[in-house]
């Protein structure tokens, strides 16, 4: 077929030729003319439908008929051809599937399995490749949650893989994994039936993720030194595993869906010197007496923060002071944080002189104060109700907003639509909110840590 197609373009660059199937002859233009459907309009004689190009032969067809023998169907509903016209793939799984999987190889596809008689690309995870692990919707793409990994670990971005090579979005093997229960009565070898008591032990195994089961006992405190750790949280129900402490020195500590409860008079997490401490999607709840959560000491090279929240810590909740620390902090949330004791720092979020780095889309509720600026840092895209932002250099001259009591999301009020909703400056390097939703959902973003 493909061969007499050629003929005709060989033949004749400008001409009409006739081909038939079940309703008859009818003209197709010559193939190089039909790249779009757009070509075949009026190829129809004024009668009917309007005609579409079948973009793998170049040629028009009316809607729902093929050319017998040949891959030229274009609909994934209706994608096999059988006597002219355009059906749905056998209903025998092994059938279909044979005849998806030949329609794929000719159209150069991934709809690889018949689905309901549709061709898709999985029915389940098996169907699908390890760069795009997860099938949704009859279609595989890459992993977004930690959940959607049978090892419990996604790599969800580029700091929740062990080194350059790793793909974002692939889930890691459980051979790269060290699991932890604390609840264990006796300590495993880490496999995940067989996980490993004490998370201390579990860091000296060397390997690249520890994963936490949320656990009665808890975690007490992690600490690392001169390589890089990522932690990654399971969760059960609305439960994470909870540590007290971890602090990292000359190494890169990545903590991802864990919760933190500092120990009174504690800090929660120390960025030490050469170090870098990076968190996505954990809480840090404060203790009933003064600590803070996340701190740097002045050698500290990075700390990157997404998608977290922070509540009631009786100190600042993030202590960056004077020195070199670079920083980023996107789509995360601080509510009733800071101290009278200027030792524990009276803002939710200390960024100390000489620190540098990005703030932006955050939502700040009912700090002592909400953000002090030692150096002028520049706030964008947030919210912040309640408390002041000394020193701070603002993109907007009003960031208050009506927020509920309970998740801190913007309502629907004029006074939002005039400051937070839709008004938020677009920014490429953040397409989520704190939810995964993507950004924009209106006109434009909105301030804040969540999206509409």
């Amino acid at each position: 077929m493909r061969a007499w197609l050629l003929c005709i373009v060989l033949s004749c660059v400008a001409c009409e030729s006739t081909l038939s199937n079940v309703y008859g002859e009818f003209a197709v233009a010559n193939p190089a003319f039909c790249e779009t459907s757009t070509s075949c309009i009026g190829k129809n004689s004024g009668e009917g439908p309007e005609w579409i190009c079948d973009t793998l032969l170049h040629a028009c067809l009316p809607p729902d008929t093929c050319l017998s023998g040949s891959h030229s169907c274009q609909s994934a509903d209706h994608p096999i051809c059988t006597d002219g016209l355009c059906v749905p793939c056998s209903s025998d799984d092994q059938q279909g599937d044979t005849e998806c999987q030949s329609r794929a190889e000719q159209r150069r596809d991934n709809r690889r399995v018949c689905v309901a008689g549709t061709c898709q690309e999985c029915r389940s995870i098996s169907d699908c490749s390890t760069e795009r692990p997860v099938c949704s919707g009859q279609s595989c793409r890459a992993c977004r949650e930690h959940a959607e990994c049978a090892s419990g670990v996604c790599r969800i971005d580029d700091a929740l893989s062990e080194d350059t090579a790793a793909i974002v979005g692939t889930c890691v093997d459980e051979s790269q994994i060290v699991y932890v229960d604390s609840d264990q009565p006796m300590s495993g070898t880490g496999t995940k039936q067989n996980p490993m008591a004490n998370v201390a032990d579990a860091v000296q195994v060397g390997k690249p993720f520890l994963s936490l089961r949320p656990s009665r006992s808890g975690y007490g405190s992690l600490s690392l030194r001169n390589r890089k750790q990522i932690v990654v949280g399971q969760r059960i129900g609305n439960q994470l595993p909870v540590i007290n402490a971890a602090s990292v020195s000359s190494g890169s500590l990545v903590l991802s869906q864990v919760a933190i409860v500092p120990a009174i008079g504690q800090d929660g997490a120390l960025c030490g010197t050469q170090a870098e401490l990076i968190v996505r999607n954990i809480s840090v709840n404060g203790p009933t007496a003064a600590a803070r959560g996340l701190v740097a000491d002045s050698g500290c090279l990075r700390i990157d923060v997404h998608a977290s929240r922070f509540t009631g810590i009786q100190g600042s909740s993030i202590f960056l002071p004077s020195g070199s620390t670079t920083y980023r902090i996107v789509n995360s949330a601080f509510r009733s944080c800071g101290s009278t004791n200027p030792k524990f720092g009276s803002a939710a979020v200390y960024l100390g002189q000489g620190t540098r780095g990005v703030f932006t889309y955050n939502t700040l509720y009912q700090n002592l104060d909400a953000i002090d600026c030692g150096g002028g840092q520049r706030i964008e895209n947030s919210v912040a109700v309640g408390g002041a932002l000394p020193g701070c250099s603002v993109d907007s001259p009003d960031l208050g907003a009506d927020l509920s009591p309970d998740q801190l999301q913007l309502q629907d009020t004029p006074r939002n639509h005039a400051c937070c909703i839709d008004q938020a400056t677009p920014d490429p390097s953040v397409s989520t909110d704190s939810q995964g939703t993507p950004r924009p959902q209106g006109a434009g973003p909105d301030r804040g840590y969540w999206e509409g």
